[in-house]
């Protein structure tokens, strides 16, 4: 069998920058221990890999398996880890396209309770100016109707029990 590979998810508001952050800082250290956190981009999280899988683009899901095939081969690494906070919008099935039946697949979630979840986010879109913070109920509504689908982690589970296993995720 091939390396395991690590693919955490999201979700967004959970901490995933953080341990983004930490991974990127610490490549050597994890190497030392097994642990590759591949650079591909110009970012600490995966986001070119999570922008090409998004797309669902025949071209970018092809750049994606290219870009994450190199850097699973050029580690000498037991375990591979690919990170960002949005993953969990793709579909899985592009998972298993773009690393391999060759290798152990883990998918990784890290999920918040959902009104506290919903609030950070909320805050997060008002501080960036994503959102008009008046009338703060319309502004809330607004907000709930462009975010519904990031707090609905138990869809995005199932579907990727379903795909890898239940012990995989």
């Amino acid at each position: 069998h091939g390396k395991r590979v690590i693919v955490h998810i999201g979700w967004e508001k959970t901490g995933a920058s953080a341990l983004q952050a930490f991974c990127n800082r610490t490549r050597a250290w994890l190497a030392e221990r097994g642990v590759s956190y591949p650079a591909i981009g110009r970012h600490a999280q995966h986001l070119q890999l999570y922008f090409d899988l998004a797309s669902g683009r025949a071209d970018r899901v092809a750049r994606a398996r290219r870009a994450c095939k190199a850097a699973i081969e050029a580690s000498d690494a037991h375990t591979v880890v690919f990170s960002h906070e949005s993953l969990h919008e793709c579909s899985p099935g592009l998972f298993r396209q773009v690393i391999g039946d060759e290798h152990e697949i883990q998918i990784v979630a890290y999920i918040r309770e959902p009104v506290e979840q919903v609030v950070s986010f909320f805050v997060t879109r008002l501080r960036f100016g994503q959102v008009a913070p008046w009338p703060l109920l319309a502004a809330v509504r607004g907000h709930l109707q462009i975010s519904g689908r990031f707090h609905d982690p138990m869809t995005s589970l199932t579907a990727l029990k379903n795909t890898f296993g239940p012990e995989s995720v």
